[in-house]
């Protein structure tokens, strides 16, 4: 694959062109509501990630420095930056997010800790937007549960990733054991193997990180039965 990337001087423009995938992706430097905008800034800096986003979860993901890593739902790059230190220098990570602003704070703190193997993807609601063929690993951090179109959003994974690549799902549970409060925020791994077997992924395991959070891990299938409609539609 021929991929390169170009960044203008003022309002950090990000230019990526895959020749496998066609479409040539855009950072708009729009910016759109200011609250919304500060919104999402706050909430993805809160203090309480650092927690939940721990060091063993990205031990447990088994990285090497050769990797290609896809972050979906990056946020403002907490994440993507743990999982750029794992696999440089060799290996890069694409930070995909659907928010224009929160991938101009992820340019701006790669600047500010001088991390270089991060590439920004401007996503869409149902279309992650990362290359065919390319990715070991793709990672969705508390995401997949506020995924509103999960057939073309997973076809888009599914695309993404190397023959044998892991899709990894880290998610809260129904039910804090430790509390037994329900939480609307969460995913079971019964209705993921659900929405996910049905739309070429294998489930390999699941590890239970915390009391209230899971890791469930799942496969590229080669061939699958024909795609279903989540039930959450």
């Amino acid at each position: 694959m021929s991929l390169y990337c170009t960044r203008a001087t003022y309002g950090y423009f990000i230019h990526i062109k895959s020749f496998i995938h066609k479409p040539t992706l855009y950072m708009s430097p729009h910016i759109g509501n200011d609250v919304e905008e500060q919104y999402l800034l706050q909430r993805h800096d809160r203090p309480t990630r650092s927690k939940e986003q721990s060091d063993l979860m990205i031990e447990l993901l088994d990285l090497h420095p050769d990797m290609i890593v896809a972050d979906v739902g990056a946020g403002t790059g907490r994440i993507a930056f743990k999982l750029a230190k794992q696999v440089a220098p060799n290996g890069t990570v694409y930070a995909s997010e659907i928010h224009s602003s929160l991938l101009r704070q992820i340019v701006t703190n790669a600047k500010e800790q001088h991390i270089k193997n991060i590439i920004p993807i401007l996503a869409t609601i149902k279309r992650p937007n990362l290359p065919y063929n390319l990715f070991d690993l793709i990672i969705m951090v508390k995401v997949y549960h506020e995924v509103s179109h999960p057939v073309p959003t997973l076809k888009g994974l599914r695309k993404a990733l190397k023959r044998n690549g892991r899709l990894i799902l880290i998610e809260n549970r129904p039910v804090d054991s430790t509390k037994s409060v329900y939480n609307d925020h969460t995913m079971s791994v019964s209705q993921a193997k659900l929405e996910l077997e049905a739309n070429g992924f294998k489930f390999i395991k699941v590890i239970e990180l915390y009391p209230w959070q899971n890791m469930i891990i799942f496969e590229k299938r080669l061939k699958h039965r024909r795609p279903i409609k989540s039930s959450r539609l």
